[in-house]
């Protein structure tokens, strides 16, 4: 046991967590106020906070990371807007956005991706401000 704790300590792995990811698509404002697009890169989480940055590891496809600029999930009006915070799903983590969830993890008829490895890698300084992710981890953010 004392060995475990000591390769964890010493070796630079990432702390790796899983989780269900489903998708969504639908709405006019983020749970933050801010207009929603469907067709821009996005994940929702009810634990992380805003600007939080995750990186996620698919099996079978290539990691890609992420920005949480969004809360849910959320129960929506007619128009989509959110009314009401729903009790967090006790196995899904996060929502992608389609664009996301198509272009990381693969064909959204498969409704929820289940077990997917992700890692938190830290925070950004603004959320509304979007950079070039893969330099900002390079860089040893």
């Amino acid at each position: 046991m004392y060995l475990l704790i000591l390769l964890s300590v010493f070796t630079n792995k990432p702390a790796l967590h899983t989780t269900d990811i489903s998708w969504y698509n639908t709405g006019t404002l983020t749970s933050y106020g801010e207009p929603f697009c469907s067709v821009k890169y996005g994940v929702a989480s009810n634990f992380l906070p805003a600007g939080t940055v995750v990186r996620f590891y698919p099996p079978g496809r290539e990691p890609f990371i992420e920005v949480v600029d969004d809360g849910g999930p959320y129960a929506v009006d007619s128009e989509g807007n959110p009314i009401y915070r729903l009790k967090p799903h006790p196995t899904r983590g996060f929502d992608l956005r389609l664009r996301s969830f198509k272009t990381g993890i693969g064909n959204p008829e498969m409704g929820v991706a289940h077990d997917i490895p992700y890692e938190v890698l830290g925070r950004k300084v603004r959320r509304t401000m979007r950079y070039n992710l893969e330099r900002y981890v390079e860089n040893g953010n």
